[in-house]
């Protein structure tokens, strides 16, 4: 079973992902996560895989559309905790190249407070 839990920190939006990202997760994932970006104007989305066994094609491809997505409007997303499995079939698919991965949450957020200092010395 798929489930995602939301969470706000200051303009960050946080989604904690639990069980196996596979199959029609990836529809529920995108049904949950594109509102926060239309409706709620979320630019900035960590997405924490603590709780999170495996990750497919479909829900990589439902990752890059969510990457897509906050690119086109400025916005990042971050993805931290991951697993050695899911992590070597991002190796292995190159979404490692394309992601912004950090290790924990805590990296991640520092991940958006790092940004924000180098747009401001532009």
């Amino acid at each position: 079973m798929f489930t995602i839990t939301h969470r706000n920190l200051a303009e960050i939006a946080i989604l904690d992902l639990h069980g196996r990202f596979v199959g029609d997760a990836a529809n529920l994932f995108l049904a949950t996560v594109s509102p926060q970006i239309v409706e709620l104007g979320a630019r900035k989305i960590i997405l924490n895989f603590k709780d999170l066994s495996q990750c497919d094609s479909m829900g990589i491809g439902a990752l890059l559309r969510i990457h897509t997505s906050l690119q086109n409007i400025g916005g990042c997303l971050v993805i931290c905790e991951v697993n050695d499995l899911i992590s070597k079939v991002f190796v292995l698919t190159h979404i490692d190249q394309v992601l912004l991965i950090a290790g924990t949450e805590a990296d991640a957020i520092q991940s958006f407070k790092d940004v924000s200092a180098l747009e401001i010395k532009h």
